[in-house]
């Protein structure tokens, strides 16, 4: 069982049914992406965030990994590993419009996120964040109903689009 791609796929059902507003594209699933280099190295980020004109607005990954902060250092608990830094650094300079504010936004079932964004540096428009949905908070007892399980599993849900979507509103496109 490839856990990763359960974790995608759950995600992807959960920004259709609760951000609506807009188009959430997984590069993996429609077989697109763009080169890195001349007709090498495709990079295929998780997510692909779009207004519903169209615009691109951010590039999220979904990681299974106890993430809940960018950091100031990798050595720090549950900060988001320098490979997986670069890897969201690659997808900024690739697919973010130098002109416009552009997300690089991480996605962890474990904990919740300590920070709201940081800017990048080299373009102050740009930044990075950690938006949770924190599953792992979810008590493994024998005890508890499945009506319980569900009306928690709706309220994680809820919260996380709600800070996802204060995120992705940095981004919207200004007319």
């Amino acid at each position: 069982i490839d856990i990763a791609e359960i974790w995608e796929n759950y995600l992807l059902s959960v920004f259709k049914r609760t951000l609506p507003q807009y188009t959430f594209v997984s590069p993996n699933d429609e077989n697109c992406g763009e080169w890195l280099l001349d007709n090498s190295r495709k990079l295929r980020p998780d997510f692909l965030v779009y207004d519903k004109r169209g615009n691109l607005l951010a590039v999220m990954d979904a990681k299974f990994k106890r993430y809940d902060r960018i950091g100031k250092f990798s050595n720090e608990p549950n900060v988001v590993s320098r490979e997986d830094l670069y890897q969201m650094g690659t997808y900024l300079y690739r697919y973010a419009d130098p002109q416009r504010r552009f997300g690089g936004i991480f996605i962890s079932p474990f904990g919740v996120s300590k920070e709201d964004y940081l800017n990048a540096v080299g373009n102050k428009k740009h930044f990075m964040a950690v938006c949770n949905l924190p599953l792992g908070s979810i008590e493994n007892d024998d005890k508890v109903s499945l009506k319980e399980v569900r009306r928690i599993l709706t309220a994680l849900e809820t919260d996380f689009s709600a800070r996802l979507n204060a995120l992705l509103k940095h981004c919207v496109y200004q007319l």
